[in-house]
C-alpha cells in the first residue's frame, strides 16, 4: 500500500489495488454528498461502523416547519437539502488540531480501507480512504471542495462543541469561518445511548445555543438517534483485547472480519 497525493496538496488516498471506492478521490460530480466521518480509527470498531452506514437524517424537529422531513427544507439537491448520501470517505487527521502528528499513518489508512471494504459491502455505495493534513473543519472542507457538490461531516457532540469554539479561529474570524463552511456542509450529531441524564442535557444545551441553533433551524446541523450497541465499544478496548490474546472470535465482537484480519496480519497492538 502507498499514499498518494490528491488534487488538493493536502489530501492523500489510502490506495489498496482493485478497489473501486478510490475513485471516490478524483473530482466528482457536482450533486455527489459525500459523508465523511473523521475519526483516529485507531482501530476502527462497529460502533464506527454503524455511524458510518446510517443514513442522512431528517431535520431536527425545530427546523422551520411544522414537517420534519427533509422536503420540508426543498427538493433533494437544493442549498438546504442535499438529498441521501451518495458516497462515505472515512477520513484520518495527520494534524490534529488538539493531538501530536500521527506516526502510524500507512497502518492507519490500511485499517480504514479494511472498514471502507465492510461499509461498501453494507451500502452499495462507494466508500474511500483520505487522509488530509488540515487540523480543522474549515482547512478539511477546503481540501474536499474539489470532490463533492455537498459534505456532510459525522460528529459527535463533543466534536460539533468545538467547532463553535473561538479558540479554532483566527481572532474575531469564527463567524465569517462558520458562514464559510455552512454553505457547503453538513453537520450530523450523533447522539450517545450511553449517555448519563448529564450528557444528554449537556447535548440539549449545545444544540439550544443561539450560534448553534441557528444551524440547526435551518437543517444544517441535525441529529442522529444512538446506534444500538455503540457506547459498548471503543478502540481502547480493542487494542486491550487483542493484547490479552483473546482470540479471533472475541475480537470479531468488536471490529469486522476485515479490520481483524488485518489487525492480526500486520501484527498490529500486540
Amino acid at each position: 500500500m502507498s499514499l498518494t497525493a490528491s488534487q488538493q496538496a493536502t489530501l492523500a488516498r489510502a490506495v489498496a489495488p482493485g478497489f473501486a471506492g478510490l475513485a471516490l478521490l478524483n473530482p466528482l460530480h457536482p450533486t455527489t454528498h459525500l459523508a465523511v466521518f473523521d475519526s483516529s480509527f485507531n482501530p476502527p470498531h462497529r460502533a464506527h461502523f454503524g455511524l458510518g452506514v446510517s443514513t442522512f437524517p431528517a431535520p431536527t424537529t425545530s427546523a422551520p416547519s411544522s414537517s420534519s422531513t427533509p422536503d420540508a427544507l426543498g427538493p433533494p439537491g437544493s442549498k438546504l437539502n442535499p438529498g441521501p448520501y451518495t458516497a462515505r470517505l472515512l477520513l484520518f487527521s495527520t494534524r490534529n488540531a488538539d493531538k501530536v502528528p500521527a506516526a502510524d499513518a500507512e497502518h492507519r489508512a490500511g485499517l480504514m480501507l479494511a472498514q471502507a471494504r465492510a461499509m461498501a459491502a453494507a451500502t452499495r455505495l462507494p466508500v474511500a480512504a483520505g487522509l488530509v493534513s488540515a487540523p480543522t473543519f474549515v482547512d478539511k472542507w477546503a481540501a474536499l471542495f474539489a470532490h463533492a457538490g455537498a459534505v456532510t461531516f459525522l460528529v459527535g457532540t463533543d466534536t460539533l462543541e468545538r467547532i463553535f469554539e473561538e479558540r479554532y479561529y483566527p481572532p474575531g474570524g469564527m463567524e465569517a469561518a462558520l458562514e464559510r463552511l455552512f454553505q457547503r456542509c453538513w453537520f450530523v450529531c450523533a447522539l450517545r445511548a450511553g449517555d448519563s441524564a448529564e450528557g444528554a442535557a449537556q447535548a440539549e444545551k449545545l444544540l439550544s445555543r443561539p450560534e448553534v441553533a441557528y444551524w440547526v433551524k435551518l437543517g444544517k446541523i441535525r441529529t442522529l438517534p444512538p446506534i444500538p450497541g455503540a457506547e459498548a465499544v471503543s478502540s481502547t478496548e480493542v487494542r486491550n483485547i487483542v493484547r490479552s490474546g483473546a482470540g479471533r472470535d472475541a475480537l470479531e465482537a468488536l471490529v469486522v472480519p476485515e479490520v481483524a484480519e488485518y489487525i492480526l496480519a500486520n501484527g498490529l497492538y500486540t
